[in-house]
């Protein structure tokens, strides 16, 4: 009986797939005076509560520097979108996205050479005021 206790407990602190799995918040917003919109991927830990505290830090920033965007998203998953599910890869896709440590910035909703434009700005601002290395990435 003991054995077997013992075994029991030896299995509950093996580590799950659901303890390995990285969680993505997900935040997509427009800014409703220039109609760009954006999508947010911020790679987190096995903890959805820190991917849920990533999000809202980004939305607290986001709210003192666009009055005008408005969120249409917000939530945490292990899964990325299928369009989507390469973009930590860095590989180009059909819209131009900022690359930067843990965080992918997807943006669109005007024409492409804008779109691009925007996110060689945001590239260089990311670079400058976090200190970290950050691209934009298109086709």
């Amino acid at each position: 009986m003991f054995k077997i206790i013992l075994i029991g407990l030896i299995l509950l602190n093996l580590p799950t797939e659901t303890d390995s799995s990285v969680y993505y918040g997900i935040i997509q917003y427009t800014d409703q005076s220039s109609g760009v919109s954006f999508i947010v991927f911020q790679e987190a830990d096995s903890s959805k509560k820190f991917c849920e505290d990533l999000n809202e830090n980004y939305i607290r920033g986001l709210r003192t520097t666009c009055s005008t965007c408005v969120i249409e998203l917000n939530g945490c998953d292990t899964t990325l979108p299928s369009a989507y599910k390469t973009i930590f890869q860095d590989k180009p896709l059909s819209v131009p996205y900022l690359s930067a440590p843990h965080t992918r910035i997807v943006v669109f909703g005007v024409e492409f050479s804008h779109a691009k434009s925007i996110c060689n700005e945001m590239a260089t601002r990311w670079r400058e005021g976090m200190n970290q290395p950050a691209r934009c990435i298109s086709q």
